[in-house]
């Protein structure tokens, strides 16, 4: 397992994900003049990584200001209406752990 840790590039990953998280704000910002709210988001089995973003318009069709949801449609990644998964990384970072799943002595440790 440690050969596998050792080929895997943090730094570039990091590099990666910043460059990524740059490129998609951009765009982002320039088709929603509303856009409030942003987050880096890795799926819960570790294979794919993206970006998550709301916009004021779309948290308003949801849920009036007053309702007893709104924080909930506001603050809740899975009700927000901009996903972009990257998925160059998430083909490195799934090969990353497959690489590790693959060669660790306890492979149950990788299952989701």
């Amino acid at each position: 397992m440690q050969e596998a840790q050792a080929l895997f590039d943090y730094e570039k990953l990091e590099a990666a994900i910043v460059l990524a998280m740059e490129q998609a704000l951009k765009t982002y910002r320039a088709m929603y003049a509303d856009l409030y709210i942003v987050s880096l988001d890795c799926s819960s089995d570790l294979w794919s990584i993206g970006l998550v973003a709301n916009t004021k318009a779309y948290l308003a069709e949801q849920a009036d200001r007053n309702a007893e949801d709104y924080w909930y449609y506001k603050y809740c990644e899975e009700e927000w209406c901009i996903f972009e998964t990257f998925d160059k990384l998430s083909a490195e970072m799934y090969q990353y752990m497959k690489k590790l799943h693959d060669t660790t002595d306890d492979p149950e440790r990788f299952e989701p």
